[in-house]
Order: C-alpha cells, then structure tokens, then sequence
C-alpha cells in the first residue's frame, strides 16, 4: 500500500506557464485537495490519448469549480512503438519508471492509461466524464486508512513542507512526494496528436525520510 503526497508548485522552465501574471505574493500554493490521486499515462504522439486527456481535463474543471480537486498528474513514458517527447526526455526515470510499476502490478506497458487511486479504468470509462467523475466520488467517499494534510510555501530556493500523516498502526507505508509543473503551453504542439496544453507533469519525485 503506497500513500503519496502531491505538491504542486510553479517550475519556470523553457516552455510558458498560464497566468504568468498571476500575484506570486502568496507563496503558500492555494489549491485544496482531497486524497484521490489520477494518473494519466500520456505521450504527445498518442493520438487516442487525446480523448482521454479532454474527459479528465473536463472532471478536473468540474472540482475547480467546486474549490476542491482529486490530485492529478499526468506521465509521459515510452513505451515500445513511442520515441521520446518532451516530459520524457526531462526526466525519463521518472516517467519510465512510474509505468513500469504499473507494468509489474497490473501488467500494463502502453498509453493511453488512466488510474484512479492504483485502480486501472477501463479503455469506455477513460473516455466518459460521467464515468470518471462517479469512480472519483466513489473513491473521495470510500473509507481511507490514512490520510495526508499539509502545506508547501517557497523559501528561497527551497521547497518548504509542512505534512501530517495520520494512519492505523497496522498501515505499513512508503510515502514520496512529487514536484510537478503546473499548467505548461506550448506555441506548436511538441507532438503529433496536436495538443499543446498539458498539466500537472511531474519534474522530480524523492522519497519521505522517516515517514
């Protein structure tokens, strides 16, 4: 059983962030979030990944709405058939290496791929809102074992965090967090399926010390 914390923080890097105008004041991030984690397994040359990416950018604008949003991130692996695209290329261990999981957990080494909380969704429920929206609410109202509360703010150059982690004494746990880049646009999509936007990437991932 693996927990996760998800931090999600500006990273200014070679391509253009949204609201770039935004009051950066406030270091603390504001977004709130419950503890349902999404994966997507993307590529910018996996065309049906495109479906996919526009059904969970539609439940995510859903939760925005609502002030409160499941913990998302999108990776960008390559499996065999797919040469390299820009995510994977900044950091293939990382991307690489959160599929192979899936691939030694469930067998699964292609895209596109949605989980809700290390469940795999069907190739129909990955592509209907409806049905993504539902297993989220199922998932955001399933009892949890533990749970993860905190805060990340900008010192510096350091990350600071301040976490709680609340669980059963009977939880065995590895905990990790992950630094992942915000909304990224691109001018000319950086690959063959035409999307330009993407979110939520995931850029560095270290494991909790003494969790």
């Amino acid at each position: 059983f693996i927990l996760y914390t998800v931090i999600g923080v500006l990273l200014l890097g070679g391509c253009s962030k949204k609201n770039d105008n935004n009051d950066n004041d406030n270091n603390t991030t504001p977004s709130q979030y419950f503890s349902v984690l999404i994966e997507d397994f993307s590529h910018t040359d996996c065309v049906p990944c495109v479906n996919v990416d526009n059904a969970v950018n539609t439940v995510l604008e859903y939760y925005a709405s609502q002030d409160a949003s499941p913990i998302f991130m999108e990776f960008h692996p390559k499996p065999t058939g797919f040469g390299d695209d820009p995510f994977n290329l900044a950091n293939p261990e990382l991307h690489d290496g959160r599929m192979n999981w899936y691939y030694d957990y469930y067998g699964l080494d292609n895209v596109p791929q949605l989980f809700v909380n290390a469940t795999v969704l069907s190739a129909t429920d990955r592509n209907d809102v409806d049905r993504i929206q539902q297993i989220v609410e199922d998932a955001k109202n399933s009892p949890k074992p533990a749970t993860i509360s905190g805060s990340a703010s900008l010192d510096g150059d350091s990350i600071r965090l301040q976490v709680t982690i609340t669980a059963d004494s009977s939880i065995t746990a590895d905990v990790f967090c992950y630094l992942v880049r915000e909304t990224i646009t691109f001018t000319t999509a950086p690959g063959s399926n035409g999307l330009e936007e993407f979110h939520m990437i995931p850029a560095a991932q270290f494991e909790w010390e003494n969790p």
